[in-house]
């Protein structure tokens, strides 16, 4: 028998595009955060025309995915070598993720950049119970709410 709790930690519930033009809500395995990640418990995800391109094929993304780059939440797992988030922080993220190391970011030109990554775009997102972000990406908010918080992507 499965212990309900060591499952539900493993598991978390997701919205998944397996393929365009298709989604599913299911138990996909929870992220684990590396030494300098954050584990976010999500509060707040917005929806924008980007889920919906990638829901039609229309974007960079590759299947499968869990979308959603816009959102806030609760940092629940911190890398020991996290310094400046805790457990128990309100937190959104920068889902724009360059590489630091090409050309162009070595010429502060980094939306340029050979190996852009993205949460929610080309990379696991928010459209979940969790999500894994690097601490040099996470933003403490303890003074928005969440739903204001997941806006910060978009008006940024």
């Amino acid at each position: 028998m499965v212990d309900f709790l060591t499952y539900s930690l493993q598991t978390m519930k997701a919205i998944i595009y397996p393929k365009p033009h298709c989604w599913k809500y299911q138990d996909t395995p929870t992220p684990q955060p590396g030494p300098e990640d954050v584990l976010i418990r999500i509060k707040s995800c917005g929806v924008c025309a980007t889920d919906l391109h990638i829901y039609n094929g229309e974007f960079i993304s590759r299947f499968p995915l869990v979308p959603g780059h816009e959102f806030s939440g609760e940092a629940t797992k911190v890398g020991d070598k996290v310094e400046d988030i805790k457990v128990g922080d309100k937190v959104t993220v920068d889902n724009a993720i360059y590489c630091g190391n090409c050309e162009f970011c070595r010429n502060n030109k980094e939306h340029f950049c050979l190996n852009f990554r993205s949460i929610g775009v080309t990379q696991n997102g928010a459209f979940a119970e969790y999500v894994v972000a690097h601490e040099s990406h996470v933003y403490d908010i303890e003074n928005l709410s969440y739903d204001e918080a997941s806006f910060t992507e978009p008006l940024s």
